[in-house]
């Protein structure tokens, strides 16, 4: 499946990337002709990571999608696989010379495993995301509502019950 989906990117980006060409030749369409010029400058590695990172984030909850992205963003700056993040800096902000030195060069180049080093789950001595629970995202939510409101819990409880239980399950089942 892994080798079918990375075809499937290259096939992605190809026709994007052809499609995008012929449409900004052809009508000289200012938004048409920008995007095929930033897809051409970035790096092809993180062009196929972010797209497969899109396409995984479609079936996933907000906190499996940031435990992902926390995962690439380290696999990102650790350069096990490539140095393109730092060359992008260096490219962009130290030298200025917009010139980056991407590795691999183009789109043709990038590896399956290159792509599924990103998605790999995280060694023992890396730090893991710890994202918060339901019920404690409950309990923020309702600490900021008691500071909107100025009361304290119990005088909220005592005096709406209804109305603090609601917000707890709510925001629990939310």
């Amino acid at each position: 499946m892994q080798s079918g989906l990375l075809i499937g990117v290259n096939k992605m980006f190809t026709r994007v990337l052809f499609f995008k060409e012929n449409e900004a030749a052809r009508t000289n369409n200012e938004w048409c002709i920008s995007t095929v010029k930033k897809l051409k400058e970035a790096s092809p590695l993180g062009l196929k990571v972010s797209l497969r990172s899109i396409r995984e984030g479609r079936n996933q909850t907000l906190d499996q999608c940031r435990v992902r992205e926390y995962q690439m963003s380290l696999k990102g700056i650790s350069k096990q696989i490539s140095r393109d993040l730092c060359e992008g800096v260096r490219a962009r902000l130290v030298d200025k010379d917009l010139a980056p030195k991407w590795d691999p060069s183009c789109l043709d180049n990038v590896m399956r495993e290159m792509v599924d080093h990103y998605f790999s789950l995280l060694g023992e001595s890396e730090p893991k995301l710890e994202l918060l629970t339901k019920i404690a995202r409950s309990v923020l939510l309702i600490g900021g509502i008691l500071q909107i409101y100025g009361k304290c819990p119990m005088l909220l409880l005592k005096c709406c019950p209804m109305k603090f239980y609601s917000l707890v399950i709510h925001r629990a089942v939310h």
